[in-house]
């Protein structure tokens, strides 16, 4: 595993778009039309670009897995997250990312009031999927304790993440109804 630098960009957006195409709970904000692969891209340069300065990101060996994390309380409101998030705006009109960020709202407050790293997400590329790649980059960076040692907290809305994530140590701690289940796991730093 190796941290992603600003080189890495269109891999790690490559890779996370490919895993979350499908996702019930990703789509949930993302329009469903002939533009959505590019929407969804858009989506994760703006996390990228927030989170390559505040946060930790994560590519396997093989290049074909990712882990984007974050930590509650380093984001800061800057100008350029300002303009971040008005173009975030711009690409997913106004009512799907006020829907989004009403959604994320909700989900906010939710989640554990300590402080803790928040597993943004952890995205397999479709053709390597089921051969241990994203088991190993997460035991990798649990193992990790010089730059993560708080509790990691995520959501996942499909019950294979949540069996996934137990083998990893996580357990639910919240659930919440969108229509389907969305699970709020936590893993206690060892």
């Amino acid at each position: 595993m190796h941290k992603a630098t600003s080189f890495d960009k269109q891999l790690l957006v490559n890779i996370l778009t490919k895993a979350f195409f499908d996702n019930k709970s990703f789509n949930l904000i993302v329009r469903q039309d002939d533009n959505k692969k590019n929407r969804i891209q858009k989506i994760f340069d703006y996390y990228f670009d927030i989170h390559i300065s505040t946060g930790f990101i994560y590519i396997s060996d093989d290049n074909s897995a990712c882990a984007m994390i974050s930590c509650s309380d380093k984001r800061k409101e800057s100008i350029k997250s300002i303009f971040a998030d008005i173009k975030l705006l711009y690409y997913l009109g106004i009512r799907t990312a006020l829907k989004g960020f009403k959604r994320e709202r909700v989900v906010a407050e939710a989640r554990t009031k300590s402080r803790y790293y928040y597993l943004l997400f952890l995205g397999v590329h479709p053709d390597k999927q089921g051969m241990g790649i994203g088991s190993n980059l997460m035991r990798e960076i649990l193992n990790n304790k010089n730059e993560l040692d708080l509790p990691i907290c995520l959501e996942t809305s499909l019950i294979r993440n949540v069996e996934f994530y137990s083998k990893l140590g996580f357990y639910i701690y919240h659930e919440m109804q969108f229509g389907f289940p969305l699970y709020f796991m936590v893993r206690d730093f060892l």
